[in-house]
């Protein structure tokens, strides 16, 4: 594993190379973040009050991204069934990934995890990462608060946005 792998991302670098599978069993790599303004959020798991309450949010607020040009991708470490059914259960339709062996959370410097049901912490993988057309990142956000993270994004997202 080299040196790079375990340190956080910040504003400007480019997304790691990356491959993982999507709930469908589709391959989703990097490659399929160019050309599009990305807002990919790790969350620790499905079904958890934090990330359920999380996924909700975006969703609910899918329009507003969509609004400011960004599509959204969410992935966690639990199995693609798990991911499928808990979007069934809760009606989102952005696309969602696999990421068990949690080697893309690694490539993404998030490299400590917290059980989402301990009362220690919200999960270290809580995490969200603006994507660029280019590949690079305009946001990495680390740890963040299920509770108010999709209003603080949007706000950050509406700041950059050019005047009208």
């Amino acid at each position: 594993m080299s040196e790079r792998v375990l340190q956080r991302l910040k504003s400007g670098d480019r997304v790691p190379h990356f491959e993982c599978l999507d709930i469908d069993g589709k391959v989703f790599s990097d490659q399929d973040l160019m050309g599009k303004r990305t807002v990919l959020f790790f969350y620790p798991a499905a079904y958890s009050p934090g990330c359920t309450k999380e996924i909700c949010e975006f969703r609910d607020r899918k329009e507003v991204f969509a609004q400011l040009g960004y599509e959204l991708v969410g992935i966690s470490p639990d199995a693609p069934a798990k991911i499928r059914a808990w979007q069934s259960d809760y009606r989102t339709d952005f696309r969602m990934l696999a990421d068990p062996s949690k080697t893309v959370h690694k490539l993404f410097g998030l490299t400590k995890f917290i059980h989402p049901m301990s009362l220690l912490g919200n999960g270290r993988s809580r995490s969200t990462f603006v994507i660029e057309p280019d590949g690079t990142l305009s946001q990495a956000m680390y740890s963040v608060n299920s509770m108010n993270h999709t209003s603080q994004l949007i706000a950050a997202l509406q700041s950059t946005q050019p005047s009208r």
